[in-house]
């Protein structure tokens, strides 16, 4: 003997029948199984898209096995019910990604306008003895060498006293006690600038700022709170 039985969608009203020498709640838990192993049944994939437990399992009728086949036709056409078996294409679905949560000083206020930090820059060429002011390093490294990204180095020759491009440079309004430095965020590489190392704690708010300075000394080996940092 079998059965010819059911399972209804209590979310959209669909039915399914399907025929089966199993118990019930046998067949019932081996189609809870198999939409979780992904089948590409149309049922299972409903199943996984509406959960299990919105779907209601009911015996139909009971039959001799001959009969199972035609009893289920029967019934799919009597009830305007899908067959269990009916195999569909599965739909890929691409989730988008989740929005990042933006910490205190992400504001508009912090972010950076393209030059590194604003710091003023004075440039003595070696050759000539012409001494040349910039606004910052980016607008020197644009004009001396065609490539603002080149700001780094012209800020490390102001550093160490060394020269670079031609000319040996000197920072010209940078404050004692206070050093500007950049938050580089190691995902998206947006830059946020502070004018102290107090500013940028302030900024992400109620934190210890012992692990800002060990990735400030790092050179960018070290993160904090998911940041590169470094001094201008």
């Amino acid at each position: 003997m079998g059965i010819i039985y059911q399972l209804i969608n209590k979310i959209d009203g669909q039915t399914y029948i399907g025929s089966t020498t199993l118990p019930l709640n046998k067949i019932w838990k081996h189609h809870i199984d198999s939409a979780m192993r992904m089948s590409p049944l149309l049922l299972h994939r409903e199943m996984r898209k509406h959960k299990n437990h919105n779907f209601m399992p009911k015996e139909v009728c009971d039959c001799h096995e001959s009969e199972l086949e035609s009893k289920k036709e029967h019934y799919i056409k009597e009830l305007n019910a899908h067959d269990v078996d009916t195999e569909v294409e599965e739909e890929i679905i691409i989730e988008k990604p989740k929005e990042k949560k933006l910490v205190g000083f992400q504001n508009a206020k912090y972010r950076g306008n393209g030059k590194t930090g604003g710091i003023k820059l004075m440039g003595w060429n070696i050759e000539t003895g012409e001494e040349r002011y910039w606004d910052s390093a980016m607008d020197a490294a644009e004009e001396l060498t065609g490539n603002k990204k080149n700001n780094s180095n012209i800020l490390s020759a102001s550093r160490r006293g060394i020269i670079a491009y031609g000319h040996r440079w000197k920072m010209t309004d940078r404050k004692s006690g206070k050093r500007k430095i950049v938050a580089i965020d190691k995902r998206t590489w947006q830059e946020y600038y502070f004018n102290s190392c107090a500013d940028a704690i302030r900024a992400i708010g109620n934190v210890k700022g012992a692990g800002l300075y060990k990735a400030l000394k790092s050179n960018g080996r070290n993160t904090w709170k998911g940041y590169i940092w470094k001094y201008l």
